[in-house]
């Protein structure tokens, strides 16, 4: 027997017609479109998150820092 070849639309010994398997780019597709499908939720969980909160006006601040620094002798 002889290999088929890749490009025969019929069997060469029996004359069926051969059937192409695509399961390699199907595969392909569904992982792309599972990714894809991951980085929508994703992007709208980030975009959906509470903001942080707001300091407490209330509560002390740090001290500010001075807008000139101390002289190099001290």
């Amino acid at each position: 027997m002889q290999p088929v070849a890749e490009n025969a639309a019929k069997c060469p010994h029996c004359g069926s017609p051969q059937v192409r398997s695509h399961t390699k780019a199907i595969l392909i597709a569904l992982a792309s479109a599972m990714v894809v499908a991951a980085l929508v939720l994703v992007f709208f969980m980030t975009r959906q998150a509470p903001a942080p909160a707001d300091p407490d006006p209330n509560a002390p601040s740090a001290p500010s820092s001075p807008d000139k620094p101390p002289p190099l002798n001290q």
